[in-house]
């Protein structure tokens, strides 16, 4: 044990960074008759990078060449979503939906390798520099049985992504 011990007191340390995140959310609905209703949806949400990446060594290959470096520094992905739609009960038989959305991503984490100049080893960590955004709409038709529900659903989707060239 004190050999691992002394192993990793000679590791590179850093102190990672506080994040304090705002994610601010909000939902209207306005009634447009006693059967319909339009709606709009917005929010910012956050999902804390994986403990792996920011705090793990690790090495992978068939001969251990390839070495995985934890960032501690690994910023939180954030995305952005937005939504409009209307709905319309037809009878108390159907419930139909259409809804336009779109959904933004950034800090998105990617892989960023380089050759280590010393031993030749490859060398890999992840950062956060990618970004990904979808928008599309969608159309729904519901029908309730009891306890039972049939949906038939349509969506057209359009989505890019890439990378930003640099973490932030």
């Amino acid at each position: 044990i004190d050999a691992v011990s002394s192993h990793y007191a000679d590791l590179p340390q850093t102190r990672a960074k506080v994040r304090i995140k705002w994610s601010p959310r909000i939902g209207l609905s306005f009634p447009v008759t006693e059967t319909s209703k339009v709606y709009f949806n917005y929010g910012w949400f956050y999902q804390r990078a994986g403990l792996f990446p920011m705090f793990q060594f690790a090495n992978s290959g068939n001969d251990a060449r390839t070495s995985q470096v934890p960032n501690a520094n690994l910023d939180w992905p954030r995305t952005i979503q937005m939504e409009m739609g209307y709905e319309q009960n037809i009878k108390g038989w159907f419930l139909l939906h259409a809804a336009g959305f779109f959904k933004d991503s950034d800090a998105l984490l990617s892989v960023f390798e380089w050759n280590a100049v010393e031993n030749n080893n490859r060398l890999s960590t992840r950062i956060n520099d990618s970004y990904s955004d979808v928008r599309g709409v969608e159309f729904r038709v519901d029908k309730n049985y009891g306890l039972f529900r049939l949906r038939a659903n349509y969506n057209f989707m359009i989505r890019s992504r890439g990378r930003a060239g640099g973490s932030r």
